[in-house]
């Protein structure tokens, strides 16, 4: 009898590889930068909050995730 297989063995995938990546980010609003060097990394099923107070960037960085914002520099790296 054949000995059960994890998906992430099968696809090579970890459940701790990196699956958003965001390195060296500076991304803002029309000529605004408001993002300077920003990194992060987020692992497959990891739970993530970000907390911080007003205007600290914290929307700016989903938004960038999204294609909202402009990107001045940096890279986002999102899935496989």
């Amino acid at each position: 009898m054949a000995e059960p297989v994890s998906l992430e063995k099968i696809s090579g995938l970890a459940k701790n590889d990196p699956y958003v990546v965001i390195e060296s980010l500076n991304a803002g609003y029309g000529k605004m930068e408001i993002l300077h060097d920003f990194n992060l990394q987020v692992a497959r099923q990891q739970s993530l909050c970000l907390i911080g107070p007003n205007g600290a960037g914290k929307s700016t960085i989903l938004h960038s995730v999204f294609g909202f914002t402009n990107i001045f520099g940096g890279k986002i790296l999102v899935g496989d």
